[in-house]
């Protein structure tokens, strides 16, 4: 079982419920996180932070060669202020990022 955090010092966490350890730092935001939150199906991890950006980690392990590797995360930006929560929506097989200042 997986659990993500995200904390005050701006860190975004992958852990290993069961083995009790750190699976790995996904990133940092430039400011706190209020929200962390998986996809329901896919490999996904999205973001909310204090620096008014959504981010979207991936958290599959990387394949053997580095060129077949997809981006580890995608910033994104347009929120005026703080972005206190941001979750994936899947409805009629389409995925949408809903978020909030």
């Amino acid at each position: 079982l997986r659990l993500v955090s995200g904390s005050d010092d701006g860190t975004v966490v992958e852990w290993d419920t069961v083995a009790c350890k750190q699976v790995q730092l996904l990133g940092e935001h430039d400011g706190p996180v209020y929200s962390v939150s998986f996809h329901l199906t896919l490999p996904k991890v999205v973001s909310a932070s204090a620096d008014g950006t959504v981010r979207v980690w991936n958290v599959e392990p990387p394949p053997d060669d580095p060129d077949l590797a997809p981006p580890k995360q995608v910033v994104l930006e347009g929120h005026e202020g703080a972005v206190r929560s941001a979750v994936f929506c899947v409805s009629s097989g389409v995925d949408v990022i809903v978020s909030c200042g």
